[in-house]
């Protein structure tokens, strides 16, 4: 009788005493010799002359990983802080749209009156506004955020720099030229 058909009378629970000692006993040498052939591969598996090469290798690609990593960090905080940024001045934004009544229009339009009062202009045709900026202030903190509005208007040859609050309509000179 053979190992394969000792074996399956092992398996079935049909094998005498001495069978299944003997099958127990070659199963064991397998075993150990298996055990031993591992053991020699794995010696043999990396050389000392490629030992270093892999260790290279290995510092190469730690390297990498972590300038990947501090990449991918990096770009996470950024998209973080631009987010942040964002909803900030959105936040604000809506804030001072509810902080200020007057718009760009009144704005030009206190500001010619504040010339017509001031310097006794009769002839607001004359008055011709060359720029209007909208800037989000926010002087006296983020809850009580509003609007200014930075007008340029020239005048028989002058150049005047306004800014009108446009929480109450305060019109202040800023320059004249």
């Amino acid at each position: 009788m053979n190992f394969d058909e000792l074996y399956e009378k092992y398996q079935n629970n049909t094998a005498t005493e001495a069978e299944r000692a003997y099958v127990e006993a070659e199963i064991a040498k397998a075993r150990k010799l298996a055990a031993l052939i591992d053991e020699q591969d794995s010696r043999r598996a990396v050389a000392p002359a490629e030992k270093e090469k892999v260790t290279r290798s290995v510092a190469a690609f730690l390297k990498k990983t972590r300038l990947r990593v501090a990449a991918i960090v990096l770009a996470a905080f950024l998209c973080l802080s631009l987010l942040l940024t964002a909803g900030f001045f959105t936040a604000a934004s809506l804030i001072a749209s509810g902080n200020s009544p007057y718009n760009k229009e009144e704005a030009v339009e206190l500001v010619k009156k504040w010339m017509v009062d001031t310097y006794g202009i009769t002839d607001t045709d004359g008055l011709r506004v060359t720029e209007v900026d909208k800037d989000l202030a926010m002087h006296h903190g983020f809850g009580r955020a509003y609007y200014e509005y930075d007008i340029e208007v020239e005048y028989k040859g002058g150049e005047y720099e306004f800014w009108v609050d446009a929480t109450d309509g305060e019109v202040r000179l800023v320059d004249r030229d």
